[in-house]
């Protein structure tokens, strides 16, 4: 997932590239609406970085995987 802007007027694009499958690599260029609904899906099940820069959990990753100290 991710997005591009050229330049200061030209529009953002958005694109989600397939990590795996038969179209593993391709990069495919989806609307707005789409990134917004896969960017919420992935916080909620991997967590994301707040504004303050704190891991917030997510369902599926609990704690952020580098900051684990293995003894």
């Amino acid at each position: 997932m991710g997005y591009s802007k050229d330049g200061w007027f030209s529009k953002t694009k958005y694109h989600k590239t397939y990590q795996s499958g038969p179209s593993k690599g391709n990069k495919v260029f989806i609307d707005k609406d789409e990134y917004s609904f896969w960017k919420a899906e992935g916080e909620a099940l991997w967590g994301y970085l707040d504004a303050w820069g704190d891991f917030v959990p997510g369902l599926f990753n609990g704690i952020l995987p580098s900051s684990e100290i293995l003894i």
